[in-house]
């Protein structure tokens, strides 16, 4: 999946901006575990991060930092934090701007497969729709949104029943 963010606006860019990415959250139509909804949560957040930490002119503030001010200031007691809290916590950290997302759906689907004794290949599609924003501190406005949507396709090896081992 391939998630990125210009700065496009004429005014801003010619200084760097110092960013902070909030953690993204859930929304929509996931079909995952509370386990692995915090799992693909917390690499989606870092997937971001790590894009966005090569960009010349973006100075990323570190995610434990971010985290540990989310959590002394009961910012996410809600289990969200919306546009005015981003804004406080940007403030409260000192950034230009913050990012804010989300991941709207995740779904899993298997197709059937053939096997052979205890093992099984199948096909499985990944889907994934994610929207995030760029809010500016300052004034608490958005500076620009995106909406991005991946899709993969692999496959599964089951083995079922070997000398009474299964996995997969």
């Amino acid at each position: 999946l391939y998630f990125c963010f210009t700065l496009s606006i004429p005014a801003l860019a010619q200084k760097s901006f110092s960013v902070a990415i909030l953690p993204f959250e859930a929304a929509g139509n996931l079909r995952l575990s509370w386990g692995q909804k915090e799992e693909i949560l917390e690499g989606i957040t870092q997937m971001v991060t790590d894009r966005l930490a090569n960009h010349p002119d973006l100075i990323l503030i570190e995610r434990n930092r971010i985290k540990d001010l989310i959590t002394e200031q009961h910012f996410q007691h809600s289990g969200a934090v919306d546009l005015s809290s981003a804004v406080q916590i940007g403030r409260l950290l000192g950034v230009d701007i913050v990012v804010l997302g989300s991941l709207n759906e995740f779904s899993l689907t298997s197709r059937s497969g053939v096997g052979f004794g205890p093992l099984q290949l199948s096909g499985t599609t990944a889907r994934t729709v994610l929207s995030a924003r760029l809010v500016g501190v300052e004034k608490g406005q958005i500076l620009g949104s995106i909406e991005a949507e991946g899709k993969e396709t692999g496959f599964d090896l089951t083995i079922d029943r070997l000398k009474g081992l299964t996995f997969g």
